[in-house]
């Protein structure tokens, strides 16, 4: 996956993940909202949600948690992925995570989104069997 950090200000990432997507070196976008300080529906995201629908690519979203720190989980919160999900319907939006802890909360406010999909890869962590139970 490419990433960028629209903190940065980099005018050019853009060019340069659309020739990786060309090139096929990369097959998604993802971004970390939380360990950016910025929220999934910013405004300078614009063009990352489009060259993911121009490439039929998703945008792959980090929520929840960070190493137990839930203040990082007020940045990546569904409530503005539903946002991006109603503004571009032809954008696959995976939420990477299922915004541990809070899964039933995630599930809840994104189900029936078709355009929305979840990575439930970091639900097998020491700590999230720790809080959660097998």
């Amino acid at each position: 996956m490419g990433t960028l950090n629209i903190l940065k200000g980099d005018q050019f990432i853009h060019d340069k993940l659309d020739m990786l997507f060309k090139e096929k070196v990369i097959k998604a976008i993802k971004i970390f909202p939380g360990h950016d300080p910025h929220y999934p529906n910013d405004l300078r995201l614009k063009k990352a949600f489009e060259l993911c629908i121009k490439h039929n690519a998703p945008l792959v979203i980090h929520t929840g948690w960070n190493s137990g720190d839930p203040d990082v989980a007020n940045y990546n919160d569904p409530k503005y992925i539903v946002e991006v999900a109603n503004q571009y319907k032809d954008l696959k939006i995976i939420i990477a995570h299922y915004f541990w802890p809070r899964v039933e909360y995630c599930y809840d406010i994104t189900k029936g989104y078709e355009n929305i999909y979840f990575d439930t890869s970091g639900l097998a962590d020491e700590e999230v069997e720790a809080e959660t139970g097998k």
